[in-house]
């Protein structure tokens, strides 16, 4: 059975778009991981709002760094690709509003940055900035790390977050920013244990976005992980 995201990105189509791990913060007098970087975003996309976004094309088999170590991943198909630069370009503001400023771009299209990296094996951390609709997304992502059953705790709760809001089940995959190599985690019985298990952690989540003057809170393990 094909895997869309990895086609996506033997395609050189596939984008990154960064956001740092969930946090502990204190809420309602009690410890939770804070997921609203994650679910503001995902809602600006349910209302089309999320536009001129900094992010990073992938290319198979090359290096490339990305801004964090995690994020969404993204079919450049299906966003509108808006400046395109072969490193971090500064860029700010917003095509919409008018105010999009950013270093001069260096191409046109993914496909002319996709030729470059591929043709100079280029590793250092890209720009593109794009309109991204919430059915461009088309999975979550984690960086390879020594600490790996950590952080993909914190990308389970935030699969489980983005699913409360959105009603959407996104996989989880592992990127090698070292290899250029992307892999879909299998959430195994086995693994899923594994993790419930980690010591000196919580399982709650909260969660706002700038369109409801709710707190939304959620946990996992304790209904049973949305697989």
């Amino acid at each position: 059975m094909n895997d869309i995201v990895l086609d996506i990105y033997n395609s050189d189509k596939l984008i990154i778009r960064a956001v740092n791990l969930p946090n502990l913060h204190h809420s309602n007098g009690t410890i939770k991981y804070d997921c609203s970087i994650w679910a503001n975003e995902f809602a600006m996309m349910m209302n089309n709002d999320f536009e001129s976004v900094s992010s990073t094309l992938l290319i198979p088999n090359i290096g490339v760094h990305t801004y964090k170590n995690a994020g969404f991943l993204v079919n450049s198909d299906l966003s509108l690709v808006q400046h395109v630069a072969i490193s971090d370009s500064g860029s700010n503001g917003s095509y919409a509003k008018g105010d999009f400023n950013a270093n001069k771009a260096n191409y046109n299209t993914i496909e002319q940055l996709s030729d470059y990296i591929k043709q100079n094996n280029h590793t250092t951390m890209n720009e593109v900035n794009l309109a991204i609709p919430i059915n461009s997304v088309v999975g979550l992502v984690q960086v390879k790390c020594n600490n790996k059953f950590i952080h993909l705790k914190r990308m389970m709760i935030v699969k489980e977050c983005i699913y409360q809001l959105t009603g959407i089940n996104f996989d989880i995959y592992e990127y090698d920013m070292n290899q250029g190599k992307i892999t879909k985690i299998n959430l195994t019985d086995e693994l899923i244990k594994k993790i419930s298990e980690l010591p000196n952690d919580v399982n709650d989540f909260d969660y706002w976005t700038d369109y409801s003057d709710e707190l939304y809170e959620g946990s996992i393990f304790k209904k049973g992980f949305n697989r």
